[in-house]
């Protein structure tokens, strides 16, 4: 097929797809007018989602679900309910098996195993944390006549392993978005690499709360030559340090007093001075600090402290 058909093909693929998804949005409408009518529409949480994205021509495929690049891992995830902010188009990375947790969660049930997933109403509360998460994705048995492999996704990266080839994919999409140009091998990516091929082999084989361990750090502070535990009162300038096994794969962190910027750091090391901040005496606040990692995934660091009298 010439080329100029072939194009014209993949688009006329892709506006039937558009159309029969009008009924979708017909069914949609039906059911949430079926909730306002009977009163439910405000205790009922909705969740609107796909099992898988679809490829139309990006990265030469011409239709295909399976693969490990963006429009075919990318599904969406539309929440509506109580406890959803309205209009929020959140940036973190969350994935399907999360939301059997979040409806369990929304239900106030109580569930029999560990989920591998987390419930998202948290994160819809607390709108600056980061999990420090990282997504599996998986075609282990090589469905569609795609070669198996596995791959992991965080904010800034994808990694792949080919298992029936041997070959390597890595992608660092805040300078590749459209993942056009493989990293594997290069020089400048060799630590990210490591750090992503470890964090793969970890979650290929977790179940429950092994999928949820998070990026091992912790916040350390001191004030006039003492730490400063939870609740406690800085009574000079604040020393503010990222510690943990994994501190030194740390590129960049940032500290907040509630909502407002304090310091930023470039690591390592994560230590950081703090002049002490103006409080309002005898009141609490959240110290948070933003820490990125090589690997691309972002954690946030917590420790409440109070204004000393």
């Amino acid at each position: 097929m010439a080329l100029a058909a072939s194009v014209a093909a993949i688009e006329e693929n892709w506006r039937q797809e558009l159309e029969s998804l009008q009924a979708v949005d017909e069914a949609v409408a039906g059911v949430v007018d079926t909730l306002r009518r009977t009163g439910e529409l405000g205790n009922t949480l909705i969740l609107f989602t796909s099992d898988n994205g679809f490829m139309h021509g990006e990265h030469r495929a011409k239709a295909e679900k399976v693969l490990l690049y963006e429009e075919s891992i990318r599904v969406p995830l539309v929440m509506r309910g109580p406890g959803v902010p309205r209009q929020l188009a959140d940036p973190r990375p969350v994935a399907n098996i999360d939301i059997a947790p979040t409806i369990v969660d929304a239900a106030e049930a109580t569930p029999r195993r560990v989920f591998d997933g987390r419930s998202l109403l948290p994160l819809l509360a607390d709108r600056t944390a980061w999990w420090g998460r990282d997504i599996l994705l998986e075609n282990g048995n090589g469905a569609n006549n795609v070669p198996a492999y596995r791959a992991i996704r965080t904010s800034r990266f994808v990694y792949a392993e080919h298992l029936t080839t041997g070959e390597y994919e890595l992608y660092d999409l805040k300078r590749d978005p459209y993942e056009l140009r493989s990293l594997d091998g290069s020089v400048e990516y060799e630590s990210v690499q490591r750090d992503l091929a470890r964090r793969l082999r970890l979650l290929q084989g977790c179940a429950g709360a092994t999928c949820q361990l998070r990026p091992s750090l912790r916040l350390l502070l001191r004030s006039a030559g003492r730490s400063v535990p939870q609740g406690g009162c800085p009574r000079g300038d604040l020393r503010v340090r990222v510690g943990g096994r994994d501190r030194k794969r740390v590129v960049h962190a940032e500290a907040f007093l509630g909502r407002r910027p304090l310091a930023r750091v470039a690591a390592p090391p994560v230590s950081r001075r703090i002049r002490r901040p103006h409080l309002h005496t005898g009141r609490r606040y959240l110290l948070r600090v933003r820490a990125d990692l090589r690997d691309g995934r972002r954690l946030t660091l917590d420790r409440v402290l109070r204004a000393c009298r």
